[in-house]
């Protein structure tokens, strides 16, 4: 086997967010595909701020375990019309000079943002990985719903595979928004978990509901109106991140409730701890397009640490095929499931079938997934 057969693939991941902002979907899913495989993760042009001289200087940095990162410097207000060309021209040197740093050629680019485009003449097989719905959240990320709309039709025409986190966003979004060549193959690519080991001893769940995660407009308030309603025991964790102003009034109110317990902001390894004491894991999202199109990360985490789960009606759930989430379609009914639930927790046994559904649907899996949908592999993950 030559050398060039040996070395691992090469993905230039061209992502939505910068690897030091919070953890979603990119961040996790190179995590993992950096197990078998080199990722070159090119930070979004960075917007309001300079890039020190001597990180400039770099082509890219070491930010985890075969995980380089480019920084791309940016003029203010990179995103607007006129600047914009200047912006793309910046990525696709910085893009280009890493490759030459590398002496390398990607096997694999990925294009994960609403503001990135595919680089031109470096080669790979090319993967549009949707996210979210950027177009439909263009405004409340500060973006032009035009400039949006375009990166997204350029992206899927010039794709090999167009893949998103769920069927809604793949099929009802982008399918009749962006055409695709006939040869473009779509795919869903789900979110994914990591798998939690339960704690020694038998498990000691408190008679409480919980909500793990930002709180911000997509949690549906009647829900959580209707949980304080019934004085549901609910403890919440999270930092809060709503924009509008009368939402973050109504949701003082649900957190001031007696029944809640509002525990603030929990570092992430934390966060195993306080699952193994829920009786209950909530999803109560609202059922706006946005969150219709969008694959919540709590869901599938709540089942990896054995809890059982109430959401309201998302098509994310129905997509994971599972009795495992227990599926509320009003407010009220929300709340009775979740009074069932945790007055049921710890009897019905179904932990290890819930460990065992997550552990299907894990990051490592995810990985695995989008490498071998792309034919592109190095050595064996699990060898």
């Amino acid at each position: 086997m030559t050398s060039e057969e040996q070395r691992p693939p090469l993905i230039l991941w061209l992502a939505g967010v910068g690897w030091d902002e919070v953890r979603g979907t990119d961040s996790r899913l190179v995590e993992e595909l950096s197990a078998t495989a080199t990722v070159l993760w090119c930070d979004p042009p960075s917007r309001g701020w300079t890039v020190p001289l001597a990180e400039m200087a770099r082509p890219f940095d070491a930010v985890a375990p075969n995980v380089l990162r480019i920084r791309v410097p940016a003029l203010p207000w990179s995103t607007r019309y006129g600047v914009r060309v200047v912006t793309a021209a910046q990525t696709r040197a910085a893009v280009r000079r890493a490759l030459q740093a590398l002496d390398a050629v990607p096997d694999l680019q990925v294009v994960a943002s609403p503001i990135q485009r595919f680089v031109p003449g470096v080669g790979g097989t090319k993967v549009y990985y949707q996210t979210d719905d950027w177009l439909g959240g263009a405004s409340l990320m500060r973006l032009s719903p035009s400039f949006v709309s375009r990166n997204i039709r350029a992206n899927c025409w010039e794709a090999d595979v167009v893949g998103a986190v769920t069927e809604v966003l793949l099929h009802e979004v982008m399918g009749a928004h962006a055409p695709v060549r006939p040869e473009t193959r779509l795919q869903v690519l789900a979110n994914g978990c990591y798998e939690i080991a339960p704690e020694a001893g038998p498990s000691e769940r408190d008679p409480v509901a919980g909500l793990v995660g930002q709180l911000n407009e997509r949690l549906d308030l009647d829900v959580l109106d209707a949980l304080a309603e019934a004085q549901v025991p609910l403890r919440v964790l999270g930092p809060r991140t709503e924009k509008d102003p009368a939402y973050g009034r109504r949701l003082d109110t649900v957190l001031s409730a007696p029944s809640v317990e509002y525990l603030g902001p929990a570092p992430a390894d934390a966060v195993p701890g306080h699952l193994a004491r829920l009786g209950v894991g909530l999803t109560p999202y609202d059922l706006s397009p946005f969150n219709r199109a969008s694959f919540p990360l709590k869901s599938l985490e709540y089942l990896a640490g054995g809890l059982a789960v109430v959401s309201t009606d998302l098509p994310a759930v129905a997509w994971l095929g599972t009795d495992l989430i227990s599926v509320a379609r009003s407010p009220e009914e929300f709340a009775v499931r979740t009074r069932h639930a945790i007055a049921t927790r710890g009897t019905d046994g179904a932990e290890t079938e819930r460990r065992a559904f997550a552990a299907g649907h894990t990051w490592a899996r995810r990985a695995d997934d989008l490498l071998d949908l792309t034919v592109v592999r190095g050595s064996s993950r699990h060898g």
